[in-house]
């Protein structure tokens, strides 16, 4: 029988055969590892994850040999974990390969969006999210995040509107309202910061977050009873939460309720017994009723926690001078 010349035909289709075999090995296997990669990020193992993309970067080729849209999705994690590391110019780095690798990837725009806005670069940050939107305009934290920058920016309007695109996008999650209402709250729009707690509380009264914020809110605009409801409501969601009890104390004290602050600050600082706020407004309340050694003592282990308590220093000072007349 005849057998066809080693380069013939026949044997040129059997490598092509192989080759593709093992590239498809190859891909398989970089697949794995990237995997990997993604269990140990989840596993806030960043550093391990990193060098898992790195080996799948290998893997697929550092052009995208193998598969240029999982290299640049690979990238793109791989400056998600630099981030998390606080290697942010690496992080970047590793965004701009994953966007030349695939100008299209709106995860890349994104990644590269977060870690702009660490490095304090809001007008690039703000160009990255921008794309991310144009490419993929149903993603959510894509809104989120933008409107935390228009806010920095002082672009309330535009941050505003950010949070109710994300709204109508996830119209069961009541996040949007709850950072609208917080952003509203900043901006002095007490009332229209109030509707939008409700409308988060509407949806879901799982978060004692928003419970809290709400409380702080009516504690701004001296509704104090309404303020404790929901300090209650937040003690019931999460009793070690030191915060609330301290903000439930002030709200006592405003009513004239002084027994009830007092064991607020109390349990407050059994949770947290580095709380600068619960120190400092214990003293406040020792000071108004005559027991000034208490009121120092709180004031100076409360400035010890935070020496560059403004208000603890000027209370030392006050203290001095009643003491000193």
């Amino acid at each position: 029988m005849n057998q066809p010349p080693s380069d013939g035909p026949a044997n040129g289709w059997l490598s092509r055969l192989t080759e593709d075999a093992n590239k498809a090995l190859t891909w398989r296997e970089a697949d794995a590892v990237k995997s990997k990669g993604m269990s140990a990020f989840n596993s806030k193992n960043y550093q391990l994850a990193i060098e898992h993309y790195d080996r799948a970067i290998k893997l697929y080729g550092e052009e995208g040999q193998l598969n240029k849209i999982a290299a640049s999705d690979t990238f793109a994690l791989r400056a998600v974990a630099l981030r998390h590391l606080g290697r942010f110019e690496e992080a970047l780095r590793s965004s701009n390969r994953a966007i030349e690798l695939d100008h299209e990837y709106p995860m890349a725009f994104y990644s590269r969006a977060r870690t702009y806005g660490k490095l304090k670069r809001e007008a690039e940050a703000l160009r990255d999210y921008d794309r991310a939107i144009q490419l993929k305009s149903d993603h959510p934290w894509f809104y989120f995040h933008r409107a935390a920058t228009f806010l920095k920016l002082k672009r309330n309007a535009e941050a505003l509107q950010d949070y109710e695109t994300w709204a109508r996008l996830e119209p069961d999650n009541p996040l949007p309202n709850f950072n609208r209402g917080d952003a509203l709250k900043r901006m002095g729009r007490l009332d229209e910061a109030r509707k939008a707690y409700d409308k988060a509380l509407e949806i879901s009264q799982k978060d004692y977050r928003v419970f809290y914020s709400r409380g702080k809110l009516l504690d701004e605009m001296k509704d104090y009873r309404a303020a404790i409801a929901d300090y209650d409501r937040t003690i019931e969601l999460n009793d070690r939460y030191d915060n609330a009890h301290v903000s439930r104390g002030i709200a006592y004290r405003a009513l004239g309720q002084r027994e009830k602050a007092l064991e607020d600050y109390n349990k407050a600082l059994t949770l947290n017994p580095e709380s600068s706020r619960a120190y400092s407004s214990r003293g406040w309340l020792y000071e108004k009723q005559g027991r000034l050694d208490l009121a120092r003592a709180d004031y100076e282990q409360g400035l010890k926690n935070s020496p560059d308590d403004a208000w603890l220093r000027r209370a030392l000072d006050r203290l001095q001078a009643r003491t000193n007349q």
